[in-house]
């Protein structure tokens, strides 16, 4: 993938459709296959926590999805992470991740996440260097620590 054509730029209330959208998109299978149903309302409810770290990722400039991560005291915590099925598998979430990680590892801090437990991602974010810290219901917490030692924690 050419990371020359993939960027990030703030999330505005113009982008509220196209990130419904995308959540539909993205999530709507993985949600049934846990057995989660949602209404449009609590969709919104989730685009909107935490929108002020919302940032849409755009490839040749087209809007493809959309990273919610930010920084609290001691680790970095991305909430969101989705990008459209037809960009899906083109290496855009390994380079934002990526990205992420070098801030922590410069840093010498975590990045946490949680994924849904049938979703595929968790994939994806094992092969970055995520374990599974937590179980629950319906979804996994994982980390990404430095130190070799804590990752086999």
């Amino acid at each position: 993938m050419n990371t020359n054509q993939v960027s990030l730029r703030p999330a505005s209330n113009q982008d509220l459709d196209f990130l419904l959208k995308l959540r539909l998109d993205c999530m709507h299978e993985h949600f049934e296959r846990v057995g989660i149903v949602y209404s449009k309302e609590q969709h919104l409810e989730r685009i909107n926590y935490r929108f002020d770290t919302a940032k849409i990722i755009v490839k040749d400039r087209q809007r493809v999805g959309m990273v919610k991560y930010f920084r609290d005291q001691d680790q970095w915590i991305i909430i969101q992470l989705q990008i459209a099925p037809e960009c899906q598998c083109q290496g855009i979430g390994s380079y934002l991740v990526n990205g992420i990680i070098e801030k922590a590892e410069q840093e010498g801090i975590p990045v946490s996440l949680s994924v849904l437990k049938k979703n595929p991602a968790q994939q994806l974010y094992k092969r970055l260097g995520f374990k599974v810290t937590d179980e629950f219901e319906h979804e996994l917490s994982m980390t990404w620590r430095n130190n070799p030692v804590m990752n086999s924690l």
